[in-house]
């Protein structure tokens, strides 16, 4: 279990990083096609807010792979909380403005 959780975290650390730093564009062609519809959306405000979401998870991810005690008592409730964020980040982001460009 401990190798699965540190294959995994750092999985999650590498995407996160790579969105963060605006390169989720090679993963995710939806946001090279936001890009070009130059400005509907703030895409790079958009990648850092998911980004920094993914590498939470894989904070924890890592920490329950290196910490034992971690993993058997406190890993369900720390992946619970970061859902249940995600989730909360996703409605966030589709009723907040923060990520519109008003340009029109």
């Amino acid at each position: 279990m401990n190798e699965l959780c540190i294959g995994m975290g750092f999985v999650f650390l590498f995407f996160g990083i790579l969105i963060f730093v605006g390169k989720g564009d090679y993963l995710f062609p939806e946001l090279k096609r936001a890009k070009k519809q130059n400005g509907k959306i703030k895409v790079k405000r958009l990648c850092r807010n998911i980004g920094i979401m993914i590498i939470l998870g894989s904070a924890v991810l890592i920490t329950a792979g290196f910490w034992q005690t971690f993993r058997e008592k406190a890993l369900f409730i720390s992946m619970t909380i970061w859902i249940v964020l995600c989730v909360a980040d996703v409605i966030y982001i589709a009723k907040s403005r923060r990520y519109k460009n008003d340009k029109d």
